[in-house]
């Protein structure tokens, strides 16, 4: 069936396996919990998307779009997370986490501030118009099998780069630069490198 349709300030939902399917016309704040292979999908036609509370599934897929989203409170599945802002940016703030046991992909035409996102497959985070920033200073940002950063500023700042651990490939690209740097990270990956293509302009 087709989501439901809301106009509210704040949207809580509950539901078991069937999952629950949310479209907001004038952004919101959400609060979501599906059972099993119950997926989420969250949407805000306009305005800005506010995860408010804890939004978790069993292992079903986590779906959030919308304009621009502010991210409060920790995303939870065994399956896959999708977070999709069309217009602005992508906020993680206070403590907020993305865990999943599928990939997680991180995509804005805004910049991209993170605090931890863990995957058990990919992390994919990319920021089309804007940057890839770190939202909790020291701390991980990324756990992943492998990852891939893209940027159209960007990854990292020389005074708080991305802390990464990935066991295999980290693949970033940046267009930006600061200070002729367009790329700040920190940690681990199954190779010891980053690997960049030739049009990045710094390291």
């Amino acid at each position: 069936g087709a989501p439901i349709q809301t106009a509210t300030g704040a949207v809580t939902a509950t539901a078991g396996s069937g999952g629950v399917f949310i479209t907001e016309t004038d952004g919101a704040s959400f609060t979501a919990t599906a059972t099993g292979a119950g997926p989420v999908s969250l949407a805000s036609t306009t305005g800005t998307l506010t995860i408010a509370g804890a939004t978790s599934t069993g292992t079903g897929s986590i779906a959030i779009s919308g304009n621009t989203i502010v991210q409060n409170a920790n995303l939870t599945t065994g399956g896959p997370i999708t977070v999709t802002a069309a217009a602005g940016p992508i906020t993680m703030a206070g403590g907020s986490q993305s865990t999943a046991g599928g990939n997680v992909t991180y995509q804005a035409a805004g910049d991209i501030t993170l605090r931890s996102l863990t995957s058990g497959a990919v992390a994919g985070v990319t920021s089309t118009g804007g940057s890839i920033l770190d939202g909790n200073a020291a701390a991980l940002n990324v756990s992943a099998g492998t990852t891939a950063l893209q940027a159209g500023g960007v990854i990292g700042t020389l005074t708080d780069p991305l802390e990464i651990a990935v066991a295999g490939l980290a693949n970033v690209n940046a267009n930006g630069a600061q200070s002729g740097v367009s790329v700040n990270i920190n940690g681990t990956t199954g190779d010891n490198t980053l690997q960049f293509p030739l049009t990045v302009p710094g390291q």
